[in-house]
């Protein structure tokens, strides 16, 4: 290796002393052919040989280049430009190619070519000036590629990049005026979009801003074809912004901004770079050629891309500055009728641009033009309607809204024809006078209010039973509800109930509908104090825990936001209860204090830096973008796609024993894919009545708020530790079919211990825990901050090695239940809260029931409080859960003081030292959201057809937990009908009868059927082949095939003559009856 290095070497030497011979002494008389070709000989050997020192010696690589440069300019007239050609188009792709690859050297490396790039690049700006006439279209290509490579480089804000950047300016002036530069250019950016190679496009982009700068330094009339010809540079400005949201967000590429003579060079992101330079074209545009810019920016206003949208409104907002108001008016006008067409798609990103940037440009008038925006755009008695229209009349001072009360008086009719005649058309009707209410003030217009406030009640009792496409279309409405919704113009008892109903709304509402709630209380702030504290605490309390503990961050930082601005413009007396019932809930404390001083609250992890984790979060969000998730419904697709599926099974000619069980199956699928069976029972038989939850939810809160408050004054350590109640159970899950007459809520209990304090320990019981709390000593009541009597309370429940006893744990709420009695019942036998009824309470495994009748009913409400100790995710308990993936989402779990079965024997330690694992909030969580909330209704079904059977053994829970397992078929994008779901977990359930198992979702190893003897379970598992067998018989002539095992009364009369609606009628009341 050694000596093919000297012998490089000498080589070297021997051409440079060639080369100084051949520029000094030897000169070639071209006038003799024969010295022309020796000329042309020496010029290609000298190409030839620096591109073979490429790679072997850069030294001798540069210096034979220049040498080759020089002979090939000096003697240019000479030379045949087709021998410098091929030499100049490696050269280029060489250079290129150093480019490239700097930025994945060391800093030692980088510098060395840097230096090796600019004389490289200084020698083809000189050949392309010499031998520009004899440029071909690929070598144009060629250029452009090194070019957008070099301004890819330039842009690390590093001190030998501005020479670079200097050459490259220089380069681009050479090569820009050749005829070819325009077409080869355009032709280069629509190559690489297929590609989808995000550093092409980079550096593509950072070129088309070094072309915009150039052209803005020429007159108009010489690159107007440049900004408006059938090829536009703002068109692959607008196009490419979009590739750039990683550089957009992470913002650590700058770029050289505009500085006048004398300032310091300002450096922009590539963002506004772009927006300057695209401004800067749009300002020289003279009248006649404004309507073309007109549609380019509406094109992509209306792309549906959010980058290029927003530098299309951008750009819009400087015409507004830099044009006349006229112009601007004429603009607002035509962009609020293409903002009517768009009315159906109000909630897509091309209709949300627009609207913002409506707005954006009306806000550039003085009052004097707003007023005009509205001259001759409609007719204000028509039903003409663009929501945005009427948002900007409310805007407009000079702008009365009387001539618009007339239009919301139609409101109580709307929503009652809606209401007793679901339709399209009664639908819009009210959405259209709803958006109309935005512009007035209806404070006098008492039917208006009253209607309002019936239309959230109404709101707050059918969300609770929505899925899918009702739940879609009351989501959509809430939205324009809140916007509708005015609380200044609300009499206090409409106040309290509207806010009340946006608060049961909040929970069932997808993500954008929470957003909006925050913005109403922003916009509504300054009227959150305007009843007595009292009324709202506890209603604000509930709503901001609803959106602080979300599991969108987008969410919790608007949620966050809004309670800064809450407390700083509301009553201080309000904010103060506010913030100290949220600083008893886990995981909203810390985050709040975090938020609310700046602090850092999130921990990076697999990121360097901030940069590395937008630009990570940029890519998820493209990504995620690019999928297509149909929102079409379940109608009639299944039964076309079931006739295909048996037109191909009859051209199927392999008969097994497999593809005849799927043909029968196919058979089946066809009759399951209606459910007009299926929602008539829902509704009739399993959905519990709105008005009766209308009617007990302000009872129990009541009866709550003040028995809460007399425990409190009973036991100083529930007074420290009660934090506040987890309405829980399959009602709050929206699981539970019937009567709302059982509850189910937990007390947490928040014990004065650090969460680092506590050791959860596995026990030999596949769903328990054991919790030892560690460092405890003697002087443990000075650390926890409590009195003595608190202190006694709490070593009550902690045994001598430290354990908490889960037994004593339920007797210490029991003793404080005991004292509640004796303190509001002089009889000593119930407890008596006021005005409300009188409570008896029993004792129910960790349950304590609490039992009273209502005024207004003939049925007793069973409410079982359970006490739980409440942790977060940051502790995990020690189990074996394939699951802990779902255990990662902002929520908390449970240890209850559950007392254990012993159907296995002895214990491995103590029984007062299980504590039974819960997830409810996780289950919640899952089984609420918009994708899986398809589980709920069958879920009803099934516990109805459970109890029609009589399977006492089977819990609800053991239900829920099959559909938990088998939740993917319940995904929306299915789209499997419900009919179709219910047949398929009736099977799934057979299936568990069988193998005598379900498996605890959150613990592998504990089995819920344990306890359940093998002659019953063969029963069951008996009974239910045989329902299935019967339903596959009989599916296809009868609509009422599955209906008949899960009502009784159905059954009972089904082989009647009875009409189908009397027959349903017959066994609602029947059933309604057996519940007396």
């Amino acid at each position: 290796m050694q000596e093919l290095k000297n012998l490089f070497a000498k080589a070297s030497e021997v051409f440079k002393l060639f080369f100084a011979t051949l520029n000094g002494v030897i000169v070639f008389d071209t006038d003799v052919q024969s010295e022309t070709e020796l000329l042309t000989k020496v010029v290609d050997a000298y190409g030839n040989i620096a591109s073979i020192a490429n790679g072997m010696d850069t030294k001798t690589f540069v210096e034979l280049s220049e040498a080759f440069a020089k002979l090939a300019i000096v003697h240019q007239n000479e030379i045949k430009s087709n021998n410098i050609m091929t030499y100049l188009i490696r050269m280029t792709k060489e250079t290129s190619c150093l480019f490239s690859v700097i930025k994945d050297q060391n800093d030692k490396s980088a510098e060395r070519n840097v230096m090796v790039a600019m004389r490289l690049l200084r020698i083809l700006e000189k050949l392309t000036s010499s031998y520009d006439a004899s440029l071909t279209h690929e070598m144009i290509s060629d250029l452009i590629e090194l070019l957008a490579r070099i301004h890819g480089y330039c842009c690390l804000t590093k001190g030998s990049e501005k020479t670079i950047l200097a050459g490259a300016t220089s380069f681009l002036s050479i090569i820009f005026n050749h005829n070819d530069f325009k077409q080869v250019y355009f032709e280069y950016g629509k190559q690489i979009v297929p590609r989808d190679q995000y550093v092409h496009r980079l550096n593509y982009h950072l070129l088309t801003i070094a072309i915009m700068k150039k052209l803005n330094g020429m007159p108009y009339e010489h690159h107007c074809k440049w900004s408006l010809g059938s090829d536009s540079i703002l068109d692959v400005a607008f196009t490419f912004i979009d590739y750039l949201e990683e550089e957009i967000c992470a913002e650590d590429l700058r770029l050289p901004g505009v500085c006048g003579i004398g300032e310091r060079i300002r450096f922009v992101n590539i963002y506004e770079a772009t927006l300057v330079s695209v401004c800067n074209l749009a300002s020289q545009i003279p009248p006649e050629g404004f309507h073309a810019l007109e549609l380019l920016l509406l094109k992509h206003l209306l792309s549906g891309n959010f980058w290029s949208s927003l530098l299309s409104s951008d750009v819009w907002c400087f015409i507004g500055r830099l044009g006349s108001s006229q112009l601007c008016v004429d603009h607002i006008k035509h962009l609020i009728k293409v903002s009517a067409a768009l009315i159906e798609r109000h909630d897509s990103i091309e209709a949300i641009m627009l609207n913002n940037m409506i707005i954006r440009l009306y806000d550039l008038l003085n009052e004097d033009m707003k007023s005009t925006v509205f001259d001759n755009l409609i007719n204000l008695d028509t039903d003409y309607y663009a929501s945005i229209l009427y948002f900007l009349m409310a805007k407009t001072k000079s702008l009365s809204s009387e001539r618009l009360k007339h239009k919301i008086e139609d409101l109580p009719k709307a929503f009652l024809d809606l209401y007793t005649h679901p339709s399209t058309c009664n639908w819009k009707r009210l959405v259209q006078i709803m958006s109309v209410m935005i512009a007035v003030n209806y404070s006098d217009n008492r039917d208006v209010i009253n209607v309002l406030t019936k239309i959230w009640n109404f709101i707050a009792s059918a969300i609770i039973e929505c899925e899918d496409k009702q739940l879609d279309l009351l989501s959509n409405l809430v939205v324009i509800l809140l916007d509708a919704t005015c609380l200044k113009y609300l009499h206090d008892d409409s106040f309290c109930t509207v806010l009340t109903s946006i608060t049961t709304s909040c929970v069932h509402l997808p993500p954008q509908g929470k957003i909006k709630i925050c913005h109403f209380l922003r916009q509504n702030v300054e009227n959150l104090g305007r009843c007595s504290v009292q009324n709202v605490t506890s209603t604000l309390i509930e709503l901001f825990s609803h959106i602080l503990e979300d599991e969108d961050p987008w969410v919790r930082q608007e949620a966050l936001e809004t309670f800064e601005h809450v407390g700083h413009m509301c009553l201080e007396q309000l904010v103060a209860e506010i913030a100290k019932a949220l600083a008893k809930i886990f995981g909203i404390s810390d985050i709040m204090q975090a938020y609310l001083s700046s602090r850092p609250y999130y921990v990076f992890k697999g990121f360097t830096n901030i940069q590395d984790y937008l630009r990570y979060l940029a890519k998820t969000i493209q990504n995620h973008g690019d999928e297509h998730r149909c929102h079409e419904y379940n109608e009639s697709e299944r039964k076309d796609k079931m006739l295909k599926l048996d037109e191909e099974k009859n051209s199927c000619e392999i008969i097994m024993p497999m593809s005849i069980q799927l043909d029968e199956q196919a058979e089946i699928l066809r009759y399951l894919s209606d459910d007009t069976v299926f929602n008539k029972i829902s509704k009739q038989f399993i959905s519990i009545q709105p008005d009766d939850m209308k009617r007990n939810n302000p009872l129990l809160n009541s009866i709550f708020e003040k028995l809460i408050d007399v425990m409190r004054s009973q036991s100083p350590l529930f007074a420290k530790t009660f934090q506040r109640i987890i309405w829980a159970g399959s009602y709050y899950k929206n699981t539970r079919f019937g009567q709302p007459e059982e509850y189910d809520l937990n007390f947490v209990i928040n014990l004065p211990y650090k969460e680092k304090d506590l050791k959860f320990i596995s026990t030999d019981r596949p769903g328990f825990i054991k919790i030892r709390i560690a460092g405890r000593d003697e002087n443990s009541q000075n650390t926890l901050n409590i009195d003595s009597k608190a202190y006694k309370e709490l070593n009550s429940f902690i045994d001598d090695q430290s354990y908490l006893n889960q037994e004593k744990f339920s007797t210490w709420m029991e003793g404080i239940f005991s004292k509640v009695i004796n303190a509001t019942d002089t009889n000593r036998n119930r407890i008596i809260l006021g005005d409300h009824p009188p409570i008896r309470l029993k004792k129910t495994g960790p349950a304590f029931t609490l039992i009273f009748k209502p005024s207004y009913s003939e049925r007793d409400i069973d409410i079982d409080v359970v006490p739980v100790l409440v942790f977060s995710t940051q502790t995990l308990p020690p189990i074996k859960s394939s699951r802990k993936d779902l255990l990662q989402v902002r929520r908390c779990w449970s240890a209850v003081p559950k007392p254990l079965k012993n159907s296995k024997g002895i214990f491995a330690d103590l029984r007062h030292r299980y504590w039974r694992l819960c997830f409810y909030e996780f289950e919640k969580n899952m089984i609420s959201s918009h994708d899986y909330g398809r589980m709920k209704p069958v879920i009803r079904q099934l516990k109805k057809l459970r109890d029609t059977q009589g399977w006492k053994s089977i819990a609800s829970y053991y239900l829920e937990t099959l559909c938990y397992h088998e939740k993917e078929i319940f995904y929306i994008s299915n789209r499997n009908s419900y009919t179709f779901l219910f047949f398929t977990m009736l099977e799934k359930l057979r299936d568990a009868f069988r193998n005598k198992e379900i498996r605890y979702y959150w613990d592998d190893d504990l089995n819920l059927l344990d306890n359940i003897g093998p002659e019953e379970m063969r029963n069951m598992k008996g009974r239910l082949d045989n329902v299935l067998k019967s339903i596959r018989k009989d599916i296809q002539n009868d609509g009422y095939a599955i209906a008949k095992w899960v009502c009784e009364y159905l059954r009972f009369f089904h082989a009647s003559n009875i009409n189908r609606y009397k027959l349903i009628h017959i066994c609602v009341q029947l059933e309604n009856f057996s519940h007396f």
